[in-house]
């Protein structure tokens, strides 16, 4: 504080704005279709910040098509994407990722360094960083926008953010530049904030839902599903759901299911049934909401067609404020869903035991209310039964009058196990 001083006067020295201006292009699902930019060469850096761009002055134009994994620019073909880095000028280059999917070095096919990249957790470069065109550290000659996460870069008029299909996100803030579309789910948090503030063992593939594993018990029915920058679905056995509950409930109380090393653990525990590349192939990403998420992820595992109404009725009901989508998904469920169904993977049973415990537990498992076996299961419990030194009997009409279904027991394991009644569905023999 000055003393004496009647008045102080701040002066804003004027920053350079260079005169640009970019137009984007996208399509009904929200799809990156086209990048127009203009841009005067002879940028003016005197003006002040909200002055006027003189667009008349932009003599340059760029224009970049995204067109199925293809970049043209300048109606020229830039460049091709293939899994893990990309063609250009009909060279190969790789991306070494780390555990996020930043790209982090770039490597063209004689094995040369073309680029590094060094990140801040929110994907603002590192100060000893090229800026120039936002390229990293240019070890050779080839320029690379897609970055943190594998996003793109965008830095052409000082614009310097990351484009997350959704939204846009600031990488200097921390923060998406606009609503998160799926704010209403998560209204304990900022509608602004990345990966739930946890940018460091968390990815957000495209602005909405931050990534996950998903655990699943055998029947497909989600137990928890954790934001540990994983996206992709385990199933848990029977005979360990109550350990896993129970280590879910402590763990909570003192740090978090989030955490990547509980996630390793676990992972390593159970078997994965449905992989990231599948769960993308199917849709995942665009369903609106966690119920038609579990919902599909069930009907992957089970394949029942019951499921799949299940699954179609929950993406009705997250899209119910609009009446478009709506109509879209009805249909759907009346045509079938053909990049669901027609190519769903073979339903996981859940007959499944490799020692004699594991099949008592399974046996205790089956024996619950609602859990009757379908033609396929009571051949594979048959199977099941033998292979572990005991047999199958069926009475196949049930008790008139006693509540008492068509059932199966297990004999030759004892009177525990004899004496639980396995329902079977109408028509099973």
């Amino acid at each position: 504080m000055s003393v004496g001083c009647r008045q102080v006067v701040r002066r804003l020295a004027p920053v350079p704005l260079a005169e640009a201006r970019n137009a984007y292009s996208y399509s009904a699902n929200g799809v990156k279709l086209k990048v127009v930019k203009k841009y005067n060469s002879n940028f003016n850096t005197s003006p002040v910040i909200g002055s006027a761009v003189n667009i008349s002055a932009m003599d340059v134009t760029q224009t970049t098509d995204y067109v199925s994994g293809k970049i043209f620019e300048n109606n020229a073909l830039g460049r091709i994407f293939v899994d893990g880095g990309y063609i250009k000028g009909g060279v190969y280059y790789f991306y070494e990722t780390d555990h996020l999917g930043d790209n982090r070095t770039v490597i063209n096919q004689s094995g040369t360094v073309t680029q590094r990249n060094d990140y801040y957790p929110y994907g603002m470069q590192m100060g000893h960083n090229d800026p120039n065109q936002g390229d990293l550290v240019r070890v050779g000659d080839e320029p690379n926008a897609f970055k943190f996460s594998g996003k793109e870069l965008d830095v052409m008029g000082g614009l310097n953010l990351y484009d997350f299909s959704a939204r846009s996100q600031d990488p200097t803030l921390g923060r998406f530049t606009t609503v998160d579309p799926l704010a209403e789910k998560y209204y304990s948090w900022s509608p602004y904030v990345y990966c739930a503030g946890n940018p460091v063992n968390a990815v957000d593939p495209d602005g909405m839902d931050a990534i996950a594993t998903r655990y699943v018990d055998p029947s497909g029915k989600t137990i928890i599903n954790t934001n540990d920058g994983r996206d992709d679905v385990y199933v848990v056995p029977w005979n360990r759901i109550q350990e896993f509950k129970e280590n879910i409930y402590w763990t909570n109380k003192t740090l978090s299911t989030d955490f990547t090393d509980w996630n390793d653990y676990w992972r390593g525990e159970f078997k994965q049934v449905i992989s990231e590349a599948t769960l993308k192939r199917k849709g995942y990403y665009s369903l609106h909401g966690e119920e038609a998420k579990a919902a599909l992820a069930k009907f992957l595992i089970t394949g029942d067609l019951s499921d799949y109404d299940s699954f179609v009725w929950a993406e009705v009901h997250g899209q119910w404020n609009d009446p478009v989508l709506v109509a879209t998904a009805v249909l759907m469920f009346a045509h079938g869903m053909v990049g669901v169904v027609g190519n769903a993977p073979t339903a996981i049973s859940r007959m499944q035991a490799n020692l004699l415990k594991d099949f008592k537990n399974l046996i205790n498992q089956l024996s619950k209310p609602g859990s009757k076996l379908t033609q396929v299961e009571l051949n594979e419990l048959r199977t099941l039964a033998q292979k572990h030194g005991g047999t199958v009997r069926a009475d196949l009409t049930g008790v008139k009058g006693t509540g008492i279904n068509p059932h199966v027991h297990i004999e030759g394991l004892g009177k525990s196990v004899e004496s639980r009644h396995i329902w079977l569905q109408s028509g099973v023999n």
